[in-house]
């Protein structure tokens, strides 16, 4: 959900959420420099020196990723300058959701915060396999365990205020029931899959040309060769087996394949690369299960969808209604 991080993610990309304060110029003092404002949001500050703990801990993932020397090139130093920006963009965002928090009065008493601070420590030790492998990480990521204890209380704070304002979302059995028979590919014993082959060029004429030439008994795949213009065309269109369901191919494309039957050549379908011939060469199809036996799956997907709308129109709403100036070159 956009701005609300699951508490493993935020404890790699995130450091201390908290009041921020400094003055307006630019310090030239190391201690100065940290109160340096790098963004303000509704007359709070974002200082240089909250950036940087946050910008190290995630430069210290990344090193160990990918490693020191590989981001070292051109062209990740350009991306880096983009990471930067979004992280602001991030924390610009989080001082929001906790302005708004503070304003619905959603965060928890002290003693209550410090309950499920330590349980979430407890788990990730658990996680870790011991206290010191965690502390072995926390070194690793450039916190110590305070700066964890922050990120675990802003995120129980955002998880508060996500609650308060979906608390009231609900989804009918018909719009169950309407997911499930529009959606029934989703839902089989076993997944779908097609082996499909396609001729991808740029105009309908075209595509219709070389329609009639496979009816006239040309084969599929020296039509691919001859007029294709994808990476496939030497391999006669072959795409391989592909899933009805998350294939990752354009959606106009997948919904007109898996109306051809296996053996068949679609007519022209456009998509936004341009038109193509689609080719059923087998397809394998399985079962729907029942209803009743899918539908609390797919109740609780709907209902998760309608909470990450919402939030994510509040995210909008309020971002758009506040006051915020970032000093990117401050960074």
């Amino acid at each position: 959900m956009k701005g609300l991080k699951k508490f493993i993610a935020a404890a790699i990309a995130i450091g201390i959420v908290g009041g921020a304060t400094g003055c307006q110029l630019i310090s030239k003092t190391p201690e100065g420099e940290k109160k340096t404002v790098v963004a303000k949001v509704n007359n709070e500050n974002i200082t240089k020196g909250e950036f940087q703990k946050r910008w190290d801990s995630t430069l210290a993932q990344l090193e160990a990723m990918y490693g020191k020397e590989a981001l070292q090139s051109a062209q990740a130093q350009e991306e880096l300058k983009s990471q930067k920006s979004g992280l602001l963009d991030s924390m610009v965002m989080d001082k929001i959701m906790m302005q708004k928090a503070k304003e619905l009065n959603v965060i928890p008493d002290e003693n209550t915060l410090k309950q499920e601070i330590d349980k979430k420590i407890d788990e990730m030790i658990k996680l870790a396999g011991s206290k010191d492998n965690f502390k072995k990480f926390l070194d690793q990521v450039k916190l110590t365990e305070e700066d964890y204890r922050e990120m675990a209380k802003t995120q129980i704070i955002f998880d508060k205020l996500e609650e308060s304002l979906t608390k009231d979302v609900t989804v009918s059995d018909s719009e169950v029931k309407k997911y499930y028979d529009e959606n029934k590919y989703e839902y089989t014993t076993e997944p779908n899959k097609m082996h499909v082959a396609h001729i991808l060029v740029k105009d309908l004429a075209l595509a219709t040309k070389i329609k009639e030439e496979y009816d006239k008994g040309a084969k599929f795949e020296d039509l691919a060769k001859k007029y294709g213009t994808d990476g496939t065309k030497d391999s006669g269109g072959d795409l391989g087996e592909v899933p009805y369901v998350d294939s990752g191919f354009d959606q106009d494309f997948m919904d007109a394949a898996i109306k051809v039957s296996k053996g068949q050549v679609s007519q022209p379908v456009k998509t936004q690369f341009g038109y193509h011939l689609i080719k059923i060469i087998d397809k394998k199809e399985y079962p729907v299960k029942p209803f009743d036996s899918v539908k609390n799956e797919i109740k609780n997907k709907l209902l998760e969808e309608k909470k990450s709308s919402i939030i994510e129109q509040k995210e909008t709403e309020w971002k758009n209604n506040s006051k915020i100036k970032k000093y990117e070159d401050r960074i």
